[in-house]
C-alpha cells in the first residue's frame, strides 16, 4: 500500500523533527485517522521526497521525524506549454491539472490578441498544480509563470521546437505525423 503523500515548502534533514502545516495535520489526523508511529511521504516539489514517521498526532500541530530522503531526477525533456487565459476558468484549471499529471516542466499563461480574461490567480493555479502533483504521486512541481504576451513567448522561449494548436483548417498537420 502506498504511503499518503503531502506537500511541504521545505524538506528538513534526516533525523530532524518538524511540525506540519495545520491543513496537512488536519487531513492526516481527521480524514486519514493516522496516529503516532505511522508513516507518510513528504515532497517539496523540487524532486525531494522524504519518508517521515508521525511522532505526535494532533489536528492543529502534527510533528514528524524524517526517516529517509530520496531525490528523483526530472524525467523526460524540458517541456513547456503555453495556453491562453480562457474565459471559463474551470476549463483552464482542468488543463492545468492534466498538464501537471503529464509531467510538463513549465506552464506559461498567454495573453493573446483575443484573450478576454486578463485576471490571473497565481495562488489558485499553484494549489491546483500541487494537488495534481500529489494525486499523480510526482515529486516535481512545474514552474508556473506569470502571464506573458504571445509574441514574447514565441521570440524568447528556450525550447527549440514550438508547436501551435489552432482551430483554423489551413496548413493543419497532426503532431503525431512530425514524430513518425
Amino acid at each position: 500500500m502506498n504511503l499518503p503523500f503531502f506537500f511541504v515548502e521545505k524538506i528538513p534533514a534526516t533525523g530532524q523533527e518538524t511540525l506540519l502545516e495545520e491543513e496537512n495535520a488536519k487531513h492526516i489526523v481527521q480524514v486519514l485517522r493516522m496516529t503516532g508511529g505511522q508513516r507518510i511521504l513528504l515532497t517539496d516539489g523540487k524532486g525531494n521526497t522524504v519518508e517521515a514517521e508521525i511522532i505526535n498526532a494532533h489536528k492543529k500541530k502534527l510533528s514528524v521525524i524524517i526517516i529517509g530522503t530520496h531525490f528523483t531526477p526530472r524525467s523526460g525533456s524540458n517541456t513547456a506549454i503555453a495556453i491562453s487565459l480562457v474565459k471559463n476558468s474551470s476549463r483552464l484549471e482542468w488543463f492545468l491539472e492534466k498538464a501537471v499529471e503529464l509531467g510538463i516542466c513549465t506552464i506559461i499563461p498567454l495573453l493573446c490578441e483575443r484573450t478576454e480574461k486578463q485576471h490571473f490567480r497565481y495562488d489558485r493555479f499553484l494549489q491546483i498544480a500541487i494537488s495534481a502533483m500529489l494525486q499523480s504521486r510526482q515529486s516535481w512541481l512545474p514552474d508556473i509563470q506569470t502571464p506573458v504576451p504571445f509574441n514574447e513567448v514565441v521570440q524568447h522561449s528556450a525550447q527549440q521546437q514550438k508547436f501551435i494548436a489552432h482551430c483554423s483548417e489551413e496548413s493543419k498537420r497532426n503532431l503525431s505525423d512530425l514524430f513518425n
